[in-house]
């Protein structure tokens, strides 16, 4: 039966008088509620009046979802709020883990399920848009640049969700998406002011847009100042990657011409950041089942002016820290020379206790196309981990979130 309500006023009044007498809970659902927030500013005050005057002892549990984050701290969190303190449980959703894209596309192989959601993520809206049956790059030609609101509008849309004025926002992402990772460079290739920058990285960290990070060897994370901003949005990192240089051929309908472009720079594009992602989340899957000699207490990545290693766990308490390789190449398996040189890099960080004692080191190995056996051989020597896409697989598929 449709039906509407005059005013909110009329149906608070309508919960209010569903909740009498109830013995079982009521759920009411208000969806998007920062948009009826935005045109009703004080639709907080009066949800405050009902909940505090009549419903907060009745059964009844009231949800109210938004997916403007800003707006919902704001709103509904913030301590000026009129609802703070009345909420019994926030949770923020994200996009869907590798795990459930993995369910969600059975025909494809492992590889191929890393290369889409290096596209596209976890957002079910973009997945469901893909056609199982073609393979992942037909999808990225007919389902991704032939989806014209998915490249023309879609990053505009996702800013705007959060910001009136969103040019800075999208320019400083758009950096980032390019490699420009610090505060100082993004404020150098914008021309804007170092402050301004540094205000507006918080604010899209905040967001869950950008992630700051820091070398996971720093002992205190919060206080280093070598930090970089990457994008974790993978299909806005895909966008300004890869789409935004070259809309004026897509919008044209060029798709073949533009993935060519594409292709050049894919696979090391997958590598450097889906891939070693992974990576870094099949550590934390395996510490919690027991498969590391230790439970690490931070998960990165290290870099410095002289190296760089693209997996490492640590734990200062029972002095151990464990490096790791990861190599994309798909027929070319990782060999004896990259072995020796993960640990050559590792004994030049020179990382030690309180009380001065090194810690020890552990190796892990990922490799797309697998091991030569005298990689194998000196791998194992060391106590190395081994990880095939297989056993990549194998775990992730075991992953709690």
């Amino acid at each position: 039966m449709d039906f509407t309500y005059f005013d909110w006023d009329e149906l608070l009044r309508e919960i209010v008088r569903l909740t009498e007498g109830r013995s079982e809970k009521l759920v009411i659902v208000l969806d998007e509620f920062t948009y009826a927030i935005e045109a009703y500013p004080d639709l907080p005050h009066k949800l405050q009046a009902a909940w505090d005057q009549y419903l907060k002892d009745r059964p009844v549990m009231l949800i109210l979802s938004g997916s403007h984050i800003g707006m919902m701290e704001e709103g509904l969190l913030a301590h000026r709020s009129p609802l703070y303190g009345r909420a019994t449980g926030t949770l923020k959703l994200t996009q869907l883990p590798f795990k459930d894209v993995r369910t969600l596309f059975p025909q494809y192989d492992v590889e191929s399920c890393i290369a889409l959601y290096s596209v596209l993520g976890g957002v079910p809206y973009y997945l469901e848009r893909m056609d199982p049956d073609l393979s992942v790059v037909d999808n990225i030609i007919q389902r991704v640049l032939g989806w014209s609101s998915l490249v023309q509008d879609e990053p505009r849309i996702l800013l705007h969700d959060h910001f009136s004025q969103p040019r800075l926002y999208a320019a400083i992402i758009a950096q980032v998406a390019n490699s420009v990772h610090s505060p100082k460079e993004i404020a150098q290739a914008l021309n804007a002011e170092p402050g301004t920058v540094s205000n507006y990285l918080n604010t899209l960290v905040r967001l869950g847009l950008l992630q700051r990070e820091v070398p996971a060897t720093e002992r205190n994370p919060e206080l280093s100042r070598k930090s970089r901003y990457i994008v974790t949005d993978p299909y806005l990192r895909f966008y300004h990657r890869f789409l935004a240089p070259q809309l004026r051929f897509i919008v044209r309908g060029a798709f073949a011409a533009v993935w060519n472009t594409i292709e050049r720079h894919w696979r090391a594009f997958v590598g450097t950041h889906t891939f070693e992602e992974l990576c870094r989340e099949w550590v934390y899957v395996a510490a919690e089942a027991g498969h590391l000699p230790f439970l690490p207490q931070q998960i990165g990545s290290h870099w410095s002016t002289t190296e760089q290693i693209d997996v490492v766990g640590i734990n200062w308490d029972e002095a151990a820290v464990l490096y790791g390789e990861c190599k994309w190449k798909r027929d070319s398996a990782l060999n004896r020379k990259e072995v020796n040189k993960l640990i050559q890099r590792a004994e030049q960080i020179q990382l030690t206790t309180r009380s001065g004692n090194l810690l020890d080191r552990h190796y892990i190995f990922f490799s797309r196309a697998g091991f030569t056996d005298q990689a194998r051989e000196l791998a194992l020597a060391q106590g190395a981990i081994l990880v095939d896409l297989q056993f990549l697989d194998e775990l992730l598929s075991q992953a709690t979130r």
